[in-house]
């Protein structure tokens, strides 16, 4: 059927390969816009799977786009318009603090639960790499990281994220931000123009503005990124985007925009930096594909352990095309840039012993029920005056309040003992997002939930 083929020897699940090949022959155009797939039914007849494996896996495909469904007349492939990959020879390279109470409740939207990270594990896995015998773990490691842990995060993120790279494509960084400030500075002396979603995450319009690019900002809405503002800026070198789970908006980037993202990137010769952010942490199937697997040659890849484990855990990963490996590799030489072999050995214990599965399994459940509590406290102390949304993925969603916010209710808020982020902080053109804020619950307990929302309601209220 459609030339779907499951090969049960695969390491990749029945609904992994099935997703693949429906994403491809729609991408590829086999499968066209507007054509109806068989039922689930009749699909997993045909392919002697179980119906409810299909059914997660159009429910999936519905999430990223591809495809859409309605009630009673089935499900069809959605128009996302064509794109052709990019080949290594296309692209060329020359080119107000709040002080915290003591009984005050923080909705920072950065951290996760780090009550319930496996210490015991992690400790004996620290313990033991601090033991090895091996010289790696007591000299100064490649700067791009110890081929142990880029081996075992090229099995993950093939498994998980259907990525595929060669473990020299992976660069071992400080976190996301050691990332973003690497990129800048590889690049500083051939581009001078970057293009990032507004609003955005502080460090990346701070970074890429401090080495002297010219940061251009575009609009996001409730799907991400509004790609079709990028035409209206003649040229760019470097585009931002977090297409998974954007911050602070929380919007997921259909198929469609990524398509047209990658075509407009190919038409100005950029590079597209794409920052995974929380993309773990998905309550409605599956993570989303990464936009790297539409044009892995155009694509830089961020990702980091911090969200899953503990922002101290300062370890991330990017995952850069071919022909840019020794350009980075040579940054991370002059920037003496490395993190500690230790971790690093530790790290990838965790990974391949699936240490790391696990835990995010766990954590999606206890988020997921922080989550229904965080909105059900809203629902309760709010009612119609305020609305949620981006709470689909991720540690944080997105508060919109009836009203724009004052300076009186930044006073009662801070009187009051609760600690919010207010989207307009986080935006270069401001006006916007007046009446917004991001509720983070990752670190919360329910009670805490709670009393932070009740909180929140009497400050606005005054």
């Amino acid at each position: 059927m459609y030339g779907l083929e499951i090969d049960r020897s695969s390491p990749l699940s029945i609904s992994k390969q099935l997703q693949n090949q429906i994403r491809k022959s729609i991408l590829d155009g086999k499968l066209i816009a507007g054509e109806r797939l068989p039922s689930s039914r009749s699909m997993a007849n045909e392919m002697g799977i179980s119906r409810n494996t299909v059914i997660q896996v159009y429910e999936q495909l519905i999430a990223e786009g591809y495809l859409t469904s309605t009630e009673g007349s089935g499900t069809y492939v959605v128009d996302i318009g064509k794109y052709t990959q990019s080949y290594n020879e296309t692209i060329l390279y020359n080119k107000s603090e709040v002080h915290r109470k003591d009984n005050s409740i923080s909705f920072n939207a950065g951290n996760p639960d780090s009550s319930l990270f496996p210490k015991t594990i992690w400790s004996k896995l620290l313990k033991q790499a601090c033991m090895d015998e091996e010289d790696e773990t007591n000299a100064y490691c490649n700067f791009t990281g110890m081929e142990k842990l880029q081996r075992a995060i090229c099995d993950y993120v093939y498994r998980v994220k259907g990525i595929v790279c060669d473990y020299h494509q992976i660069i071992i960084t400080p976190g996301t931000s050691g990332g973003v400030e690497l990129i800048a500075k590889t690049f500083k002396k051939y581009f001078n123009k970057m293009v990032l979603e507004d609003p955005c995450i502080h460090f990346v319009i701070n970074t890429f503005s401090n080495y002297g690019y010219e940061v251009l900002p575009v609009s996001v809405d409730t799907q991400g990124m509004q790609v079709e503002a990028l035409h209206k800026i003649p040229n760019t070198d470097l585009i931002y985007v977090v297409p998974s789970h954007q911050f602070p908006i929380g919007g997921i980037l259909p198929v469609a925009r990524r398509i047209a993202l990658l075509q407009y990137a190919k038409e100005q010769n950029a590079y597209v930096m794409e920052d995974d952010y929380d993309c773990e942490f998905r309550y409605k199937g599956e993570p989303i594909q990464p936009l790297r697997n539409l044009d892995p040659e155009r694509v830089i890849y961020l990702g980091s352990f911090s969200k899953i484990f503990s922002p101290s855990l300062r370890i991330g990963y990017m995952i850069v095309p071919h022909h840019l490996c020794d350009i980075v590799t040579r940054q991370m030489e002059l920037s003496n840039q490395w993190v500690n072999s230790t971790l690093q050995l530790a790290l990838a214990e965790f990974l391949e012993l699936k240490y790391l599965d696990k835990h995010i399994y766990k954590m999606k459940k206890v988020y997921e029920k922080k989550r229904l509590h965080l909105i059900k406290c809203i629902e309760k102390e709010f009612g119609a005056h305020a609305k949620v949304s981006g709470e689909y993925a991720g540690l944080h969603l997105l508060f919109q309040y009836e009203r724009n916010f004052t300076d009186q209710d930044i006073q009662s808020l801070e009187d009051a003992g609760v600690i919010v982020d207010f989207v307009e902080n986080y935006s270069i053109i401001k006006g916007n997002h007046k009446n917004e804020l991001v509720l983070g619950y990752g670190e919360l307990s329910n009670s805490e939930i709670e009393e932070g929302v009740k909180r929140l309601r009497m400050a606005l209220e005054h």
